[in-house]
């Protein structure tokens, strides 16, 4: 887009900063439905603003035959588990699966559930399609089941007066977009907002009083809950506070001024309906995170169990001088191309280009792709790259802080991307290659120029800190 350089949260956040919008809300429950598209519309909005294509869950990219297969193992793992009450739920979205002692261990709850072992139980979506036997945390309970019946279901139960309340609500949006930031969506995005606002404005009462019931029916007390503060939660997040359950989201990726997920309006922050949607509590890496969020959840620190295991796992610098580069996920060409101009100068200068690509776009990458003399990061643990770079260079990843107090030059490839997700750029930033390589070669940028506190990102004794929470909550 032509005015992408000018565009900002605050502008976007100007879109729902509207009473009428506000107002549309769902019969009982009183979910301003506005959250329901939020995410969805603000994405489409960015994709044409920030990216070379469209931001999406690579769900897709698996086939229907084996998507039913999945969903048949996990309702019969449901209907056979053990059906011992448990008082603490964490829900996750199947994403952070990883290997660990050769089982499948969730990293961003199964560190939590290994704390009450007994009293936990992890519920989780089929974010990889897999289910195995070989789960490092075995009371786990799988909700894509549930969640595709009700998918379901939204489609025969939406009437004419869904449809109605999902278009006057989008033609507002659309109506507030065109005016603050100049962008609207195409006509079949526009479709597909009013047809999937219609059928979540139909669907929600029950999705709401099931996982209510399920909650009050498995004895649940605490309920924590990944992308807690995103409207598709809503649901389930109104469902537990009916059930009596202390709501909390855990922190499990960078949050800045430009994150979407975790800054409102202003009205909806003073909103009783929006409140009741949002999680109770915040666990955060750290006091940091704090200032980057307006949400009106209480904020806990607790620190960040998988960067401390993985820090404990990791091994110490080699020699090598090494330049790291991070992808973000969605721009790899864009990143590539950039690793492209660095690479023979970065030789040069006796460094060695490395480049890690996100989870999401590693599958498909191969090593023909990359420029030559550009090598492909092989660690399975972050902490170990970190380890061996002299530079790390990104766009926008969470790997850029997680490196703070590891790697001791972070710099910041300041985009009209970058700029838009950290309004207040926290690390040294470059604009070009030439800019950059500059950068690499000035011997004084050998020391570490972030300006935030390893310890203000990252707390100490996230153990610790989660016993306590937990056991101040289940009095």
């Amino acid at each position: 887009m032509d005015n992408s350089n000018e565009i900002n949260l605050e502008r976007f956040l100007q879109i729902e900063a509207d009473d009428e919008i506000l107002s549309e809300v769902v019969e009982d429950l009183n979910i301003p439905a506005w959250l329901y598209i939020r995410t969805i519309f603000f994405r489409m909005a960015f994709s044409d603003f920030f990216f070379s294509e469209q931001i999406s869950s690579p769900s897709g990219s698996f086939s229907k035959t084996r998507k039913i297969k999945t969903l048949l193992k996990a309702a019969g793992h449901n209907f056979s588990r053990n059906k011992n009450r448990s008082e603490i739920a964490l829900m996750v979205s199947g994403w952070g699966s990883i290997k660990k002692d050769g089982k499948n261990f969730d990293r961003l709850g199964g560190y939590f559930a290994d704390c009450f072992p007994n009293q936990s139980l992890i519920i989780s979506e089929l974010g990889n399609w897999n289910v195995t036997k070989k789960n490092s945390f075995t009371k786990t309970y799988y909700s894509s089941p549930k969640e595709i019946y009700f998918n379901l279901s939204s489609k025969l139960i939406m009437r004419k007066v869904h449809i109605y309340k999902a278009e006057k609500i989008v033609k507002n949006v659309i109506r507030r977009s065109k005016k603050y930031v100049n962008w609207i969506p195409n006509k079949d995005q526009e479709l597909f907002l009013i047809n999937f606002l219609a059928r979540k404005i139909a669907i929600a009462p029950f999705i709401t009083d099931s996982y209510s019931k399920f909650f009050m029916q498995n004895g649940f007390k605490i309920l924590l809950k990944e992308d807690g503060c995103f409207g598709h939660s809503a649901n389930i997040i109104v469902g537990a506070k009916q059930a009596g359950l202390i709501t909390a989201e855990f922190q499990h990726g960078v949050i800045s001024k430009g994150h979407d997920g975790y800054n409102f309006a202003s009205n909806l922050i003073k909103n009783s309906n929006f409140n009741n949607a949002m999680p109770s509590v915040f666990l955060s890496y750290g006091k940091w995170w704090h200032g980057q969020t307006n949400i009106p959840s209480k904020k806990i620190i607790i620190g960040n169990p998988h960067r401390d295991s993985h820090l404990d796992m990791a091994n110490s610098k080699n020699d090598d001088k090494t330049i790291l580069v991070l992808g973000d996920g969605i721009d790899t060409k864009k990143t590539l191309d950039l690793c492209q101009k660095i690479v023979n100068t970065s030789s040069e200068l006796g460094y060695k280009l490395v480049f890690r690509p996100h989870p999401f776009e590693k599958e498909g990458l191969k090593i023909s792709d990359l420029p030559k003399r550009c090598e492909l990061d092989e660690n399975i643990n972050i902490y170990n790259s970190f380890h061996s770079a002299d530079f790390l260079i990104s766009e926008v990843s969470t790997g850029i802080f997680e490196a703070v107090g590891l790697v001791k030059n972070i710099f910041v490839w300041k985009t009209n991307k970058s700029k838009f997700a950290f309004p207040e750029m926290p690390f040294l930033s470059f604009t070009s290659a030439k800019e950059l390589l500059d950068m690499i070669a000035d011997s004084s940028y050998s020391n570490n120029h972030n300006s935030i506190p390893a310890d203000e990102l990252w707390s100490d004794d996230w153990e610790n800190n989660y016993r306590t929470f937990i056991e101040n909550h289940l009095k």
